[in-house]
């Protein structure tokens, strides 16, 4: 499906904005990319659960409607970025 807010553990809002990323215990394997710090109305990333590896990417302190994180579970490695308040 072409429409992103249709798909499995997104939401979005009534204008197509993603809200929310409900992704947990999903397969991801990699890294999280630092693209991730577009999506500037994102409120909940939840991707606990996962195979992610790799340091976390500052531009999440980018996402200034983030209240809810979750990457736990995962094989990241190093500290969290001070960009994320």
């Amino acid at each position: 499906d072409d429409d992103h807010c249709k798909w499995k553990g997104v939401q979005c809002k009534e204008n197509g904005l993603i809200i929310s990323l409900r992704l947990s215990n999903n397969g991801l394997d990699g890294s999280l990319p630092s693209e991730i710090g577009l999506l500037h109305q994102l409120g909940r990333l939840l991707l606990y659960g996962n195979d992610i590896k790799g340091a976390i990417p500052t531009e999440l302190g980018m996402l200034q409607q983030l209240q809810i994180f979750s990457l736990s579970d995962n094989k990241v490695n190093g500290s969290i970025p001070t960009e994320i308040g």
